[in-house]
Order: structure tokens, then C-alpha cells, then sequence
């Protein structure tokens, strides 16, 4: 039974991708990008996102384009949010199976860095939510480990950055099981050399916020390792 289901699923998806496929190409890559960024999402947030990857559009065109997914009924229009949202849970992961590969690590790094810059503006129409900078670590996090990912220390760094903002809301709202993945996932991004080194401050900042989300949780075995790997590098303790 187990695998019948299983078979139905798949026959599903496949019919899923294959009239996402025969769709005008801006429609396509509206569908695929809006399953990345969320199941609800704005006109704004999408152009947005779209444009930072390079695929250059217009709110008109992007608006257009949603309007047919509607009549196709791979979406629905929230109103009077003047949002957009995948009709079924499995219109959205069909359209995210469409990419694969370097294609997928590469629109995904753009992606982490759109949803990362609207997250902290002021000025952008849809900005601001905390969503944004949990799908932007969530989607950095997956992709660090490809062979795309940049190497280079702003990079490092940034994500770094990206997990402690993700885990500090996650703090304020008591979900300390996903703020300590997030803070792990933080001082995963340097070697053990240069944690301890030119990335000090901010691993003793990752450390400290982990020890206190650990504790939280009654995890105190934990808190206790940590403290032994902070006592055993550091110079100063904040």
C-alpha cells in the first residue's frame, strides 16, 4: 500500500513539472523562484528576488505572469493582502524539483542574499519580516557545503551573521531546539583554526548565545562541553 501511495505521488509530481514546463519561460521561473521564497508571498518580494538573480522583470510582467498560474490553478490570490500563494502543498515542492544541481546551489545563494538585504531594510515595500532571514540562513546553510559556495571570508562571515539574527528571534520565542541548530550551523562555518583565531569575536559571540540557549533547554551536559572548548582557546570571556 506503502508504495502504491508512493507511485500515485510521484505520477503526480511528474504531471506537477511537466505543465510547469509548458508554460511561457517568465512564468516558469516566477513559479520555481516564488516555491523557494514561501508558500504566501508578495509581487514586491518575487520581483525582488527575481531581479537579484538576474532575471530582469518587471512588477507589471511578474503580475501578469501570477494572474496565469491563477487560471492554471497552480496558485490562488489572497485578498486583499495583494499576495500570492501555491494552491496545493504539492504545486509548490513540484516546482521546486524542477531545479537541481549548480543551477539550484547558485539561485539559492542569490536567493539568501535577497531574502538577507529585504529583511534588513527600511525602505523596501514587504520588508522586514523575520521569515525572510530564516528562509535566507535556511537556504545558505543547505548550499554551504556545495562546490559553489564562495569561499572567501565576507561570505563566511555573512552567513555566520545570518545564523546569530535567526537564532536570536528564535531565542525570543522560546524555540531554543532551532535557535541552537542555527548557532551550530554558525560556528560550522570557520575551521577549528580560524574560529579561534581571526574569527575570535565572533565565535566567542556564537559560543556564549549557544551555552545560554543549551542551558535553557536543561542541556547542561552540553553547556558544560562548551565551556570546556571556550576555556581551552579563549583569552577573555564576555
Amino acid at each position: 500500500m506503502e508504495e502504491l501511495k508512493q507511485e500515485i505521488s510521484d505520477d503526480v509530481m511528474e504531471m506537477i513539472k511537466a505543465n510547469i514546463k509548458r508554460m511561457p519561460e517568465i512564468l516558469q521561473r516566477a513559479v520555481v523562484i516564488a516555491s523557494y521564497i514561501r508558500t504566501t508571498f508578495e509581487v514586491s518580494t518575487l520581483v525582488y528576488c527575481m531581479n537579484h538573480i538576474g532575471l530582469e522583470v518587471s512588477a507589471a510582467q511578474i503580475k501578469h505572469a501570477l494572474g496565469l498560474a491563477v487560471y492554471q490553478n497552480l496558485l490562488v490570490e489572497v485578498v486583499p493582502a495583494k499576495e500570492f500563494a501555491f494552491s496545493h502543498d504539492s504545486i509548490q515542492k513540484g516546482a521546486k524539483s524542477i531545479l537541481y544541481g549548480e543551477e539550484l546551489e547558485q539561485i539559492l545563494i542569490c536567493l539568501g542574499r535577497a531574502l538577507s538585504t529585504l529583511a534588513y531594510s527600511e525602505t523596501t515595500e514587504g520588508s522586514g519580516d523575520d521569515w525572510m532571514l530564516f528562509t535566507a540562513a535556511e537556504h545558505w546553510n543547505w548550499v554551504r557545503s556545495c562546490s559553489l559556495w564562495p569561499t572567501i571570508d565576507n561570505d563566511k562571515v555573512a552567513l555566520c551573521e545570518l545564523n546569530i539574527a535567526a537564532a536570536r528571534i528564535s531565542i525570543s520565542y522560546a524555540s531554543y531546539k532551532e535557535a541552537a541548530k542555527l548557532l551550530r550551523f554558525g560556528i560550522d562555518c570557520f575551521t577549528s583554526e580560524d574560529r579561534w583565531g581571526k574569527y575570535y569575536d565572533i565565535t566567542i559571540e556564537l559560543y556564549n548565545l549557544l551555552m545560554d540557549t543549551e542551558f535553557s533547554s536543561g542541556n547542561f551536559d552540553l553547556v558544560r562541553e562548551y565551556i570546556g572548548q571556550v576555556l581551552e582557546h579563549a583569552t577573555t570571556m564576555q
